[in-house]
């Protein structure tokens, strides 16, 4: 895929940047703390890759029920929060203050806490994954 020019961020809503700018840090910050972890063999390497798995899988989901338009008036691509961000940000409010109760009859402290890593960190590129695909399908058909 074509990598974006900086002329092409006009084109974009401030929101948008602001989110896949959080969506990388969030992954990064993740991806880290994983390392961290499989570094110090608190976790092994298949468990921290079925956690990237599954996580990726559920952000692929979310990702494709996401939705990221053209705006004709404004010439930008945006990001509205809609139903499906609300309910993102509640379930993973939820799997982050249930994560012992969810995976805790499997994993213990520090494995536990690397796995959800894991997930959350499939999650965040799943989502990025998505939302770098439709925005170079709708850059395309505006033929930008």
């Amino acid at each position: 895929m074509p990598k974006l020019s900086l002329s092409l961020h006009r084109h974009f809503q401030r929101k948008l940047l602001v989110r896949v700018f959080m969506f990388t840090c969030l992954s990064s910050l993740m991806l880290l703390l994983l390392s961290y972890h499989v570094y110090t063999h608190h976790i092994g390497w298949p468990l921290a890759m079925s956690g990237l798995v599954l996580g990726e899988i559920i952000g692929l989901l979310v990702g494709n029920l996401s939705t990221i338009e053209w705006h004709e008036e404004s010439n930008r691509i945006i990001a509205p929060f809609d139903r499906i961000s609300i309910i993102t940000l509640l379930v993973y409010l939820l799997f982050t203050f249930s994560k012992k109760w969810v995976f805790g009859h499997w994993f213990h402290g520090q494995m536990l806490s690397a796995f959800t890593y894991a997930i959350i960190f499939g999650v965040m590129t799943g989502r990025l994954f998505y939302m770098r695909k439709k925005v170079f399908r709708i850059l395309k058909e505006q033929g930008l």
